[in-house]
């Protein structure tokens, strides 16, 4: 069973969603308890952008009160609600979040890209800041760190923000991307 639930990563990390799915699913049928297995298992809906079969996974293992991080599923309902554009289910899932785990990074990174999805950078702002100081080394907070902060004008920032990705994950397509962001704001593109 933990080699089906390894296989599946494995496969998932290689963008092969079905044969992912399989592996998931022959781990399931030997122990249908596992609940990071259906985390795992979510986590490949989502990506397909099986919303309804993601939320059904991430909301069994959510409800597994022997699971030390319940706060993983409950923080990819919150982000399935965000890919979703429903916005305030994202909010209060995520909030729940960091009710059970208030030093978990990611859930205040997805609040701050919910509210810069709603065209709030101000709000976003806080949670971001508060993730970045969680999490010091999470490229993609400072992205949206740099997303928040040209929104609110405070380009230079911005593109300090952007920078910090390129420090952080050197010549990969995340860096050029943060790269021509900070750019664009210093008004070079």
């Amino acid at each position: 069973m933990v080699f089906q639930n390894l296989l599946g990563w494995a496969y998932y990390g290689l963008k092969e969603y079905d044969l992912a799915m399989e592996s998931y699913l022959k781990a399931l049928e030997m122990n249908a308890n596992r609940t990071d297995v259906r985390n795992n298992l979510g986590l490949t809906y989502l990506a397909q952008k099986h919303y309804d079969q993601a939320l059904a996974e991430f909301t069994i293992a959510s409800k597994d009160l022997s699971y030390e991080k319940k706060y993983l599923p409950m923080s990819n309902i919150g982000l399935t609600y965000l890919e979703m554009g429903r916005y305030d289910e994202a909010l209060t899932a995520l909030t729940r979040v960091t009710e059970v785990a208030p030093n978990f990074a990611t859930a205040y990174q997805l609040i701050g890209k919910v509210y810069l999805a709603k065209g709030n950078p101000r709000d976003a702002l806080d949670y971001l800041n508060n993730a970045a100081k969680l999490q010091p080394n999470a490229p993609e907070t400072y992205m949206a760190l740099g997303e928040a902060l040209a929104g609110l004008g405070r380009l230079q920032e911005g593109a300090e923000a952007y920078g910090r990705v390129t420090t952080l994950v050197p010549k990969t397509p995340l860096a050029l991307e943060a790269q021509k962001k900070a750019r664009f704001l210093m008004g070079f593109e």
